[in-house]
């Protein structure tokens, strides 16, 4: 994904950092009020906050989260939300399980 001249990864539902980050965002009061980066800073203590803000760059990047206007708070998409919760079914139900019998 490009944005003018600067690209963004796209998300590994399977590495501890981007799973991290998807379990912050799909919280239930993210629902209703939606998220600010100081809140996945309170979630997400060992990030600073350029890189929190670099996170939320790239989900708006990947069209999983959009920005209020005049605001800085952010909901995620009904896109976002379909992807994310499967994306973490599949990694708790297949994935893991099937590391786990393989180990």
């Amino acid at each position: 994904m490009r944005d003018a001249n600067r690209s963004y990864k796209g998300l590994n539902f399977f590495d501890a950092h981007d799973a991290e980050l998807l379990l912050a965002i799909v919280r239930g009061e993210f629902n209703i009020r939606g998220f600010q980066v100081r809140d996945l800073r309170a979630l997400l203590p060992h990030r600073t906050g350029s890189q929190i803000s670099r996170m939320v760059k790239r989900l708006r990047m990947l069209r999983l989260v959009r920005k209020v206007h005049g605001t800085y708070r952010y909901y995620l998409t009904r896109p976002g939300q379909r992807t994310v919760v499967a994306a973490l079914e599949l990694r708790e139900t297949c994935i893991i399980p099937a590391l786990a019998s393989a180990a």
